[in-house]
């Protein structure tokens, strides 16, 4: 074998075991502490969400409490204001007959005396269809009276009995609260116990690239 086959040989072996690679880009380097950062940040995060998700439950039940209120006592007031209306044209209808028949009384008493007796007699009858039709307006308004105590008593039975329901919803939602809230805990809990262990995984490998 001569001496160039023998040095080209040589150098094709050099270029086996030396082969040209391009050089791998180095590792983007993170702390430890920078990762565990975010982890915490993120769990802070989702913390606040569950709190301000309890806080806008809460106000709404709060809100549909004042409107049941303020509806039921709408309710109540238009029911009186709508029976005392009534009343009230009632009384103005009999009072106006009354002055009109004293008044058609008076002019004819002036103008025709022969008939004053008969009118007289006629001022009697209205005056006992008056009388009549006052005791009856009293015992309507007395009906009246006692009908609306009895609506009223029947409206604080109600709104004792939806106060009653209402704050048993309250209580039961409080409760529910209570429950995904302790949830929420031991969640959070494992997770941040997940984090950890990942975190620690994640410093573990971060050392071994640290070492290659």
């Amino acid at each position: 074998m001569s001496c160039d086959h023998y040095r080209a040989s040589h150098i094709r072996l050099q270029s086996l075991e030396k082969p040209n690679t391009p050089t791998k880009p180095k590792p983007e380097k993170h702390s430890s502490e920078s990762i565990i950062s975010l982890e915490q940040d993120n769990n802070f995060k989702r913390k606040l969400n569950h709190s301000e998700i309890m806080s806008a439950l809460a106000a709404t039940l709060k809100k549909r409490e004042i409107q049941i209120s303020k509806s039921i006592d709408k309710l109540f007031e238009s029911s009186i204001a709508i029976n005392t209306e009534i009343l009230s044209v009632y009384l103005e209808k009999e009072v106006n007959i009354i002055n009109k028949i004293a008044y058609e009384y008076k002019n004819r008493m002036d103008e025709h005396t022969d008939e004053r007796l008969n009118w007289l007699r006629k001022l009697q009858l209205g005056l006992d269809k008056y009388q009549l039709t006052a005791s009856t307006l009293l015992e309507n308004l007395e009906k009246n009276h006692s009908q609306n105590l009895r609506t009223r008593k029947d409206f604080m039975e109600d709104m004792e009995r939806i106060h009653s329901i209402h704050q048993s919803e309250i209580t039961k939602l409080y409760e529910e609260i209570d429950k995904s809230t302790e949830h929420f805990r031991k969640v959070m809990s494992i997770s941040v116990k997940e984090t950890q262990r990942k975190s620690s995984f994640t410093t573990s490998q971060l050392k071994s690239l640290f070492e290659l």
